[in-house]
């Protein structure tokens, strides 16, 4: 696998390391079953979904989307990296961990995830992208955006259109840092994770802090009438707990993307076992 990276800064002193990785010469690539191809996502004939990228990734004012998570065998993880601007300076926490409604005596088997768009955002936490917006977080029965107080999509068409999901932290949130004045004055803090992006089968993306990435989000191409992307959790070395733990295992998130609609699924895998599947139930898009 050949992989090139640069560092491009964002706020303050805080670097994100972005990786571009391209398949490796012979790699094959994933090629799309015509007769599985629905209207919407039918193939031109040189092999390319039909329209722009955009087209898969709808962001009108008022679209809404409603999932339905089913709990797998094995518990689901979270992961994110977190930073807090200090000043001239930053501090970044990779926080891993469980979704607190699991924990219960007896939780339910499924959750419900309702989030619309707001409008549009002229900042997204650190970035200023046009044409990005801001999220409304109406139901969040398993906690998948805990503690975060907005949400937003950065959207960038400049050279290869992206979408990067920004979240950002009250610096009273749990873990945060503080100063000699505890959190009065502070700053927010903010994550961010890819979600989607234009490009070649094969191609993917690569975050992370420092000089190493934690995660990639891979581009495997058309899968039937949909856009399949997967993203690979690295495994954590740093966590002060056993080697086998829950907290530091890899894990990966398949996601399907549907034209005109957005994301309408995703699976979670633990060790290869299924943790969680979203599958949109609701779709509704917002007035011209």
């Amino acid at each position: 696998m050949q992989s090139e990276g640069r560092f491009f800064t964002i706020g303050l002193l805080s670097l994100l390391l972005l990786f571009v990785l391209t398949a490796a010469p012979g790699c094959a690539k994933e090629e799309a079953d015509g007769d599985l191809l629905g209207p919407n996502g039918k193939a031109t004939e040189d092999g390319k979904p039909p329209g722009e990228p955009w087209d898969w990734f709808p962001t009108r004012a008022g679209t809404r989307w409603v999932y339905e998570i089913t709990i797998g065998e094995v518990e689901p993880l979270t992961s994110r990296t977190v930073i807090w601007p200090t000043g001239d300076m930053a501090i970044s926490y990779l926080v891993r961990g469980r979704l607190l409604p699991l924990l219960e005596e007896q939780p339910p088997d499924t959750f419900r995830l309702a989030i619309s768009v707001k409008g549009p955002a002229a900042r997204q936490g650190p970035l200023e992208f046009p044409g990005s917006v801001e999220l409304s977080i109406e139901t969040d029965e398993l906690g998948i955006y805990q503690d975060v107080e907005q949400l937003f999509w950065a959207v960038t068409e400049s050279g290869r259109f992206m979408v990067t999901e920004v979240a950002t932290y009250p610096p009273t949130t749990p873990g945060a840092p503080t100063g000699s004045w505890g959190t009065w004055g502070a700053e927010d803090g903010y994550s961010m994770r890819e979600m989607f992006f234009g490009g070649d089968p094969g191609m993917g993306v690569g975050v992370g802090i420092g000089e190493e990435a934690t995660e990639y989000l891979r581009f495997t191409g058309l899968d039937g009438s949909y856009l399949h992307f997967v993203r690979q959790v690295e495994d954590s070395d740093e966590q002060e707990a056993e080697e086998d733990s829950l907290f530091s295992v890899a894990f990966t998130e398949e996601t399907w993307f549907e034209r005109g609609k957005g994301l309408v699924r995703l699976e979670q895998k633990v060790a290869g076992e299924t943790s969680m599947v979203w599958e949109l139930v609701e779709f509704s898009e917002g007035a011209e």
